[in-house]
């Protein structure tokens, strides 16, 4: 079993896997994205698997549309607040 830091939670995203899931979802494709961030494209498919299992989404879409309602949810929130 790794031994983690204290700070991180294995169940979450960790910070290399939450900037892969953002360049996922501006449309970027695995190698584009192993280019910016000089890693090979076999590591951000790990990366995207790893993030994959831990949100129980699969595919660049699915993603994308849970990124979506998570913008929707903070705007209204936003808008509620500041009325």
């Amino acid at each position: 079993m790794l031994n983690y830091p204290i700070y991180y939670d294995p169940n979450e995203l960790s910070p290399r896997e939450e900037e892969i899931k953002g360049l996922i979802c501006k449309g970027k494709e695995v190698p584009e994205i192993a280019e910016e961030l000089c890693i090979q494209p076999c590591t951000v498919r790990t990366h995207l698997n790893n993030i994959y299992e831990k949100t129980n989404l699969h595919g660049q879409k699915a993603l994308m549309a849970a990124r979506i309602k998570e913008l929707e949810e903070k705007l209204n929130g936003f808008t509620t607040a500041t009325n």
